[in-house]
């Protein structure tokens, strides 16, 4: 293993938010022992706090979802998908992952995720009745908004970028002229009210959608139609969802692999990082419109996971000079599945 690479916990399917000039990181720990789990790390991926665990869950939810989010009065919300139960559950944190009050069991949702602020401190999406409903959440309730003006499938839970006035964009789908389905970018306000359509992601895009923030607009990034040879196509939209430029295809140092992990992560200088798997992990720095700066980097992690690297995430510090990278996945020996960070330096182009 790269000596770099360092532990992070035990699990799989974890949540990473910038955090007193590092990083909070969220997981689900090993399904002998079912729990969320928290540590906050500094940006060089040493350790700020020791692991502090949030109650114990069905083992189901070791293949769930889990998101964090910056709230009101220096907290941090943390959301944990719903269970054979349907219940999710939400814990309001410290900036090194303690819990600030009890955590709140809500019930009736057949998945949730999305957390972000929200004028009541947090508001997130949660599946019900074919639905895709916004809940207002605090440290002592939660309170449903409504559904969204046009019901989503639960498919496209985890793809929802919360903008500075709190404010959000999802993408939806939508049928074209030709009756063939579309996704189609929606900007919705902090009460779940439509606002507009934004642009029509093209041509024939998948899921998964990555929104990012950059600079003063958002950068989108999808995969080509399954029937293209693999690759990626970028695309920069206004803060209300609609196009700034047609989308096109990144010039990539090798193509992506077809299910591999990847991901989109906005940087403190207003450019994006773009991660994508290809025997390596590459990372490549794009500016506000989706245009490369400088090459990309590559870092050989398949020599100790394989295919079994599940999950990547980039957190720029806020220097620009150093990045965490985090990711999670299957060690070829043996010891299970686990997250890891290794800190990265950013070079200036």
């Amino acid at each position: 293993m790269n000596r770099r690479v360092s532990p992070v916990g035990i699990g799989r399917g974890f949540a990473i938010i910038p955090s007193h000039g590092g990083a909070l990181v969220g997981w689900f720990s090993a399904p002998m022992a079912p729990s969320v789990q928290t540590r906050a790390l500094n940006i060089d991926g040493t350790p700020r706090s020791t692991i502090v665990s949030h109650g114990s869950f069905p083992s189901l939810i070791f293949n769930g979802s889990l998101s964090l989010s910056a709230g009101p009065s220096c907290s941090f919300g943390l959301l944990a998908a719903g269970d054979g139960d349907q219940t999710c559950r939400f814990a309001a944190l410290d900036g090194d992952g303690s819990p600030m009050g009890a955590p709140v069991a809500l019930r009736g949702y057949t998945q949730c995720d999305d957390i972000g602020r929200s004028p009541a401190g947090f508001s997130f999406l949660a599946s019900a009745g074919g639905s895709l409903d916004l809940v207002a959440v605090t440290t002592g309730a939660s309170t449903p908004l409504g559904p969204l003006a046009q019901p989503r499938p639960p498919s496209f839970l985890g793809h929802r970028l919360v903008l500075p006035d709190e404010s959000f964009l999802i993408p939806t789908a939508s049928a074209t002229d030709g009756g063939e389905a579309a996704l189609v970018i929606e900007h919705y306000d902090a009460s779940g009210a439509r606002l507009a359509e934004g642009a029509t992601l093209g041509p024939a895009s998948q899921l998964p959608v990555l929104l990012a923030r950059a600079d003063d607009s958002v950068l989108a990034s999808f995969r080509c139609p399954s029937l293209a040879p693999p690759c990626l196509y970028v695309q920069p939209l206004t803060l209300e969802g609609s196009a700034v430029a047609p989308a096109s295809v990144l010039a990539l140092a090798g193509n992506p692999a077809p299910d591999g992990a990847s991901s989109l992560d906005s940087s403190p200088s207003g450019d994006v990082i773009i991660t994508w798997p290809q025997n390596r992990l590459f990372l490549q720095e794009l500016d506000p419109r989706g245009v490369p700066r400088g090459p990309a980097t590559s870092i050989d992690l398949y020599a100790q996971f394989g295919a079994q690297l599940e999950q990547v995430r980039v957190l720029v510090g806020d220097d620009g000079d150093h990045a965490l990278l985090l990711f999670s996945g299957d060690p070829r020996d043996g010891d299970g599945p686990g997250v890891y960070a290794l800190p990265l330096a950013c070079s200036a182009h």
